[in-house]
């Protein structure tokens, strides 16, 4: 189809009158096509405001909910609030002498645009704002056709004007007449029937029913998407001779031409997602569907153009296009910017829960078709947020033998109303039993889990947890570790099983010096993945003196490691500190003691004699001697490791030594670790460093002090500049200047002070292998506040050569 042009602000004009219980509509692109018999029924379907009675729908999603919630919401609140006899501050007034629009109280204009509002905004639109020109607009064609008992927009050309009625506001409400949607009925108080208020004419245009009607544009005047501004007319004329009374009511709305609306834009009417099933059917007609597409991103395929209707509940489709029509089907092409489509299904009935699919084909542009869906609710039925999830406060069930526990329950949203039952089920009632209360007892402990399954009464939700029983719950320190009887037994030296779950700390004592270890390893589950560990302690140290863990890989196979048994003395506390990857997941041991060749065969600790922090240019080093306090004679294994090599990485130097090597700048640990099952370490902390081009950027290094040999020391092999800040005000002075040069020849190093204004002194070394000659030079030693900077700048007259020089002050 091609586009025209057409003009932003532009009304096309739309009338709905009732009188003499027949209604007549048409739009004025469009020709009268015939009348509908109205009856003596009331100008809307149902305006009344009822009670909310419960719902039997259940198939609403939580957001579909809280949509009805909000619209019946507001919808109560404003058409109980509806202006019905007292809308007028002023009356209007309708000859024959004189003619005037009347004052509306602003709490009726208020309300009736609070209405086209809900509507609008239910379609995805921007509210308007009353406007007073409009309303004056909308007012004075209310009058002029009220005072000729006619519903036309063209009075001004079709019939004289009243007489008493002066030139201006004829001309004026010959415009408002042709500008707006009009609307008359007739309803008489005789037989006690109502005036019909603003918001049921509102009604009538997004119904817009009849014959004339087919491309709904009393509607599509309400949901353009391009207006901001509206106004409202009303009049009534008494007929006192028939004891009736005529309503004639106008809508006038408008843009200012300055909102934009995206060129992707669709109006559907019914609305997406859901939508008032007393909308559906009026009087015996039911609601013409519409959607509207931005002409600027859409256009029309006449040959290819069809709308596809169906029932997702009864599967029932309707089929509309040129070549089929299974109902009342329309196009009105460009119209206030927009294409449209109109379809109204033959043997259609509707019901509260009902959901329709339409899909619209043979649009190009932004794209080739569109789709939406949207379900019936009842207005005056109450909906409560259905109930989506149910999850358990607690990951994993941990409990103890003979223990009661409640299960509590969280529902999603948190707003959920389930007022069903849940069923609870346990798949191991002999190890945990499930109250259909959701009480827990944990019956007996052994190495396997138990399923507990909480789900609703309809089955749609089911949710499942684990729980375990122990026969201890561990503490979670050393000093609070629960005392066990482990039940030893003098015919095999063993304990019986102890089921634990979590991760902590038990103790018991040891009734006799013998070597305690585990009877069998560690069992569980055969929960894949799952990694427990049993480390033996003492009182008095806090290492691990032995340990025994197990990894099941796979259901059916395991890899273990044992660094046990461990010995203890009669009387001693043994502490066992439990450990597991996979928390509430069971496991049990068993403990075995054995007096054959008792004796303590762990580490009691690790000492390095010298030991200061070294400052390492990358590719130097430093070694370090360390001992080994044993209980016993038996071989140490001893191994070293750097938490991070890519900085400083530690290999063996000998008997007892080890050297670490500086390699990238940065910080890092280096840990000295007996392996033989005491897991007893010493730590140092090594940096690494690069020495600065310049003053400017000197290396910042952190010289510690009176830590050992060479008091505070550095290793470089380079010349450049170091800075370091003074920790106490005192006189800083080079202890000594040391080549660790494996070559024969000279090697002078020397360093010069400064602050960081000037020169302040400096020492100097000629060095052969293993030691060093000369003496001091310039005016050393120098005195430094402290937090003050000590510049100095290393000189190596061998490039590559390392050396250290050690630093020291006296106050």
């Amino acid at each position: 189809m091609k586009k025209k042009k057409w003009l932003f602000g532009a009304a096309v004009l739309a009338v709905l009158t009732c009188h003499d219980g027949m209604v007549f509509a048409d739009e004025t692109q469009i020709p009268v096509e015939g009348v509908i018999e109205e009856g003596r029924t009331e100008v809307s379907a149902d305006s009344s405001i009822n009670p909310l009675s419960a719902s039997t729908a259940t198939d609403f999603s939580v957001e579909q909910v809280r949509k009805i919630q909000d619209y019946q919401k507001r919808y109560k609140e404003i058409r109980s609030k509806e202006a019905v006899d007292d809308k007028f501050d002023v009356a209007p007034i309708i000859g024959p002498d004189q003619y005037t629009t009347g004052t509306f109280k602003s709490s009726t204009l208020e309300n009736a645009t609070d209405y086209i509002n809900l509507l609008r905004e239910s379609a995805g639109l921007t509210p308007v704002t009353v406007s007073p020109a409009r309303v004056s607009t909308a007012q004075h064609a209310a009058v002029g056709i009220a005072s000729l008992r006619v519903i036309d927009h063209y009075i001004g050309t079709k019939y004289p004007k009243p007489t008493g009625m002066t030139d201006q506001f004829w001309q004026e409400a010959s415009n408002g007449a042709r500008l707006s949607n009009l609307a008359r009925s007739v309803r008489s108080p005789f037989y006690g029937e109502a005036v019909p208020t603003l918001n049921e004419y509102s009604d009538l245009y997004m119904f817009d029913y009849g014959n004339g009607n087919q491309t709904v544009g009393h509607r599509r005047i309400v949901l353009n998407p391009w207006y901001q501004t509206i106004g409202f007319g009303f009049a009534q004329l008494d007929v006192p001779e028939r004891r009736e009374v005529e309503y004639s009511a106008a809508l006038y709305a408008q843009g200012d031409g300055s909102y934009t609306v995206s060129d992707d834009s669709i109006v559907t009417w019914p609305t997406e997602s859901v939508f008032p099933l007393q909308s559906m059917k009026k009087y015996s007609y039911n609601l013409r569907w519409s959607a509207s597409f931005n002409s600027n991103g859409y256009d029309f395929d006449q040959n290819k153009l069809k709308v596809t209707m169906t029932n997702n509940k009864s599967g029932q489709e309707w089929h509309f296009s040129n070549t089929q029509k299974d109902g009342e089907f329309t196009v009105a092409a460009n119209s206030w910017g927009y294409d449209t489509v109109v379809f109204a299904p033959d043997e259609i009935s509707y019901a509260e829960g009902d959901e329709f699919t339409v899909k619209v084909e043979g649009l190009s542009g932004k794209q080739d078709s569109y789709e939406y869906t949207t379900r019936l609710y009842d207005l005056n039925k109450e909906y409560k947020v259905p109930l989506e999830d149910i999850n358990f406060e607690e990951s994993f069930i941990k409990m103890q033998q003979g223990e009661e526990r409640k299960l509590n329950l969280t529902y999603s949203p948190e707003d959920a109303e389930y007022a069903g039952k849940i069923i609870w089920s346990s798949s191991n009632a002999n190890l945990v039993s499930v109250s259909q209360e959701g009480i827990l007892t944990a019956k007996t402990a052994t190495g396997s889990s138990v399923t507990i399954t909480a789900k609703t009464e309809d089955g749609k939700i089911s949710k499942t947890i684990k729980a375990s029983v122990a026969t201890v719950q561990p503490g979670t320190t050393k000093e609070d570790a629960p005392e066990i009887n482990p039940g030893f037994t003098a015919a095999s030296s063993q304990s019986s099983r102890i089921f634990v779950n979590q991760t902590g700390w038990v103790k018991f004592k040891a009734d006799e010096a013998a070597m305690y270890s585990l009877a069998g390893g560690l069992n569980g589950n055969n929960v894949v993945n799952q990694k427990s560990e049993i480390n033996f302690y003492n009182e008095w140290e806090n290492r691990s003196l032995g340990y025994y863990s197990a990894h099941r890989r796979t259901s059916n196979s395991s890899s273990v490691s044992s660094k046990a048994p461990v010995y203890y003395g009669a009387g001693e506390y043994i502490y066992l500190k439990l450990s597991t990857n996979m928390d509430g997941e069971p496991f049990y041991f068993v403990l075995q003691r054995t007096t054959k060749d008792a004796q303590p065969i762990y580490t009691k600790q690790i000492t390095i004699p010298y030991r200061y922090k070294p400052l390492l240019n990358p590719g130097n080093s430093v070694s370090f001697s360390y001992t080994v306090d044993s209980y016993t004679t038996k071989a140490n294994d001893v191994q070293y490791f750097s938490d991070d090599e890519t900085i400083a990485e530690v290999v063996s130097d000998g008997a007892n030594r080890f050297k670490i090597i500086g390699k990238t700048p940065g910080k890092t640990t280096i840990r000295i670790k007996e392996m033989s099952g005491s897991n007893q370490e010493e730590l140092i902390e090594v940096e690494v460093f690069s020495l600065g081009q310049t003053q400017e950027t000197a290396a910042e290094v952190e010289v510690n002090f009176g830590m050992g040999f060479g008091m505070g020391t550095i290793y470089a092999n380079q010349t450049g500049w170091i800075k370091f800040k003074a920790p106490e005000t005192a006189k800083y002075d080079v202890q000594s200047l040391w080549s660790q040069d494996t070559a024969t020849s000279s090697h002078r190093i020397e360093t010069n002070f400064y602050d960081d204004t000037q020169w302040r002194g400096y020492y100097f070394a000629n060095c052969a292998q293993g030691g060093k000659s000369a003496g001091t030079g310039g005016n050393l030693p120098l005195s430094y506040e402290a937090g003050s900077y000590v510049y100095v700048h290393l000189t190596n007259r061998k490039a590559g050569a390392p050396y250290y020089v050690s630093f020291k002050y006296s106050k």
